[in-house]
């Protein structure tokens, strides 16, 4: 996220503490510096701008439904960001006073302080409160944001088994990450035009952001992590901004255009903000036109103040807008930490009193550490550069430390670290479970359980495979012929595709194959049903699809429906809380987010009797077992620990060896909420 390097007004009347400076007071000043100290002149509208932008993301992370897509604001920033520092560096450039010492000099004043607070109080609260391998998780992230390669980091730790990402309170530094490695380059190469190439920059700037966008649309379905956090396929986000900065965009020559051109620009970023879903995909196409709406709105208010830049320009919105980077900075570790202190989801009153807290701890940090750094005549350049320079080696050397140290497990003597942790899906060799192509597969070490009459293929994703080890443990052991065939991310859907995973189609129709050769006389399907269906374009009529090719091969098919989804993904912080209740004994129930309705809509799919739904036996009015005889029920939130997959696997013996299934009884005597 990038600001302005200027000093700007108090946000609101009632504030000017905060800075000492009026709107007139700003504007007189800033009329009085020389190109190379104002740079552009203030635009209001601008912060304005920045406010809806930040305000989208809060909300959209602190969970607003109706607000699917407010992760648009991250591209919104880009595209104001892509603006400014484009302007600037032209202006300077093209007068002959560009330094590229002074350019670095202004990030390092607008960055860095706040970034470096905020760093420094997450680590503090992450000690306090997260278990070894959060804070040493926290600690790797910590180094890239010190190094500028959080995105990066977050690209190479984000696999089907990684730790939660919403439960990382630095992953918002990805964004940071991209801005900077930007910031690197195309200074450079902006330079270069206008020293060698005069004022040629329309073919560099318009090549670059077209090959960037044709990178980003390529890649959302085969490297959609990549897709999203690296900054090839994110540079055309701030080179559109460039764009707007270097005056390709058309002229608009009447009052009327200048106004439409706004307020449609406003419209597609608040209708990308309200449309999109968390699971649309992401960035490519649907990122397109929140930056066309960001872009249209900053051009239609660089000649005429329009009636959407005055709007944007009211003080109430300009003042969010200024201490927006801030906001942006806190907002994560706020959200992240509640969650860890309730166990739960907020309830609205709670979020409410989180995001006034957000507000005031964003206005003291743009007051008290922001300005401060902005101001040459009390912190000289020597100063920042020291300074900044030692900031970033502190929180590299604190990060590798919690790091390297295991995230200073001495703090919680009691905590198993092995505990509800995800352990190899593949141990010893088995190959079991497919991470790319069939190849892979571990054919007759892939037998699970041995016992009489003939072959059952269990076929699915990793929500079917979660239960392997309890399948294997059994006791007695279950008396059938189960062969795993599973896939990561890929339900058991004939002719579907998984974003992202293109082995998925392939290793789907090789299950046909398994068939044949293995005389397979009964599948049962397994998977995450709700949502990955509706995340891959799929309905349970495409599942019905496959059963019916199924049975047209002479096929018994039975299903094993969706288990719980937790709102909390941490066992280990909610065994070790819940452990030292009084009666730590005593069940406890989380609310599940998985719709039940899915399941009884795939129950009508197969016989009677063919169906086994996991979360009849854990589950009432919304809430889940997560936790019963000191265990936790999962490793994250929707996957099953070994102790939890037994308790399932105890209900789920007869269903495996085609026999009728018990009516599911209730996990645990005594019950709390939470």
């Amino acid at each position: 996220m990038s600001h302005t390097e200027r000093r700007v007004p108090g946000p609101w009347p009632g504030a000017r503490w905060l800075t000492g400076w009026s709107l007139s007071h700003l504007r007189r000043t800033e009329a009085r510096k020389p190109p190379h100290e104002s740079g552009l002149g203030y635009r209001p509208e601008v912060d304005g701008l920045r406010a809806i932008a930040v305000l989208s993301v809060v909300l959209y992370h602190a969970g607003w439904s109706q607000l699917g897509g407010g992760y648009v604001g991250v591209d919104v920033f880009f595209v104001i960001s892509g603006f400014l520092i484009t302007s600037l560096i032209r202006k300077e450039a093209e007068a002959g006073a560009f330094s590229l010492v002074g350019f670095y000099e202004r990030r390092a004043r607008r960055i860095l302080p706040a970034l470096f607070a905020v760093v420094t109080a997450t680590a503090a609260a992450g000690v306090i409160i997260l278990m070894p391998a959060e804070l040493e998780d926290l600690g790797a992230s910590m180094v890239g944001a010190a190094t500028f390669a959080s995105n990066i980091l977050f690209w190479r730790q984000t696999d089907y088994f990684s730790p939660a990402i919403d439960l990382k309170p630095l992953v918002h530094t990805w964004s940071l990450a991209v801005e900077e490695q930007f910031y690197i380059l195309f200074p450079l190469m902006l330079v270069a035009i206008v020293r060698w190439g005069g004022k040629r920059y329309a073919a560099p700037v318009l090549l670059l952001a077209a090959l960037s966008f044709g990178a980003s649309v390529a890649l959302l379905r085969l490297e959609p992590t990549a897709d999203y956090y690296l900054l090839p396929t994110r540079a055309w986000e701030l080179l559109m901004g460039s764009v707007v900065a270097l005056g390709f965009m058309p002229a608009l020559r009447s009052r009327f255009a200048a106004e439409a051109v706004s307020l449609l620009g406003l419209a597609a970023i608040v209708g990308s903000a309200l449309l999109l879903k968390p699971d649309s995909p992401f960035p490519g196409w649907n990122a397109l036109w929140p930056c066309l709406g960001a872009a249209a709105f900053i051009h239609a208010n660089s000649g005429t103040a329009t009636m959407g830049g005055r709007l944007m320009s009211l003080r109430p919105v300009v003042a969010i807008g200024l201490i927006s980077y801030s906001l942006y900075l806190i907002h994560w570790p706020v959200l992240i930490f509640l969650r860890y202190v309730l166990l739960r989801p907020p309830t609205l009153l709670e979020l409410a009193v989180a995001f006034i807290a957000m507000l005031a701890l964003a206005a003291l940090s743009w007051r008290f550490v922001e300005q401060p750094f902005r101001n040459r005549a009390r912190v000289s350049r020597r100063t920042i550069f020291a300074s900044s320079g030692a900031g970033l080696v502190l929180c590299a050397v604190i990060g590798l430390g919690l790091y390297k140290s295991d995230g200073l497990p001495q703090r919680f003597p009691d905590v198993d670290p092995t505990e509800a942790v995800i352990e190899d899906p593949n141990p010893a060799g088995q190959r079991c479970f497919l991470e790319k192509g069939f190849d892979e597969w571990g054919g007759e070490k892939c037998f699970i359980a041995r016992g009489a009459g003939p072959v059952v293929l269990y076929w699915g994703d990793s929500h079917a495979h979660h239960y392997r080890q309890a399948i294997e443990e059994a006791s007695p052991p279950i008396d059938a012929n189960i062969l795993l065939y599973s896939s990561a991310g890929c339900l058991p859907v004939l002719g579907a595709d998984a974003d992202g995973l293109p082995d998925c189609r392939p290793n789907n129709d090789h299950a046909l194959e398994i068939i044949k050769q293995y005389k397979v006389s009964t599948v049962i399907l397994g998977g995450w049903w709700n949502p990955t269906l509706e995340d891959n374009g799929l309905t349970v009529a495409d599942v019905a699809a496959t059963i019916a090719r199924l049975r047209a091969m002479g096929l018994k098919v039975r299903i094993i429906g969706d288990n719980p989804d937790y709102t909390f993904a941490n066992p280990q912080f909610l065994g070790h809380r819940l452990r030292a209740r009084r009666n730590a004994a005593a069940a406890v129930y989380l609310p599940s987010r998985t719709d039940e309705r899915v399941n009884a809509a795939l129950a009508r799919l197969v016989d009677e009797g063919d169906f086994f739904d996991p979360m009849a036996g854990l589950c009432r009015a919304g809430k889940c077992l997560v936790y019963d005889e000191g265990e936790v029920m999962m490793v994250d939130a929707s996957h099953f620990s070994l102790y939890g997959a037994k308790r399932v696997v105890n209900r789920m013996r007869s269903f495996l060896e085609g026999r009728p299934t018990p009516p599911a009884g209730r996990g645990g005597s005594a019950v709390a909420g939470l």
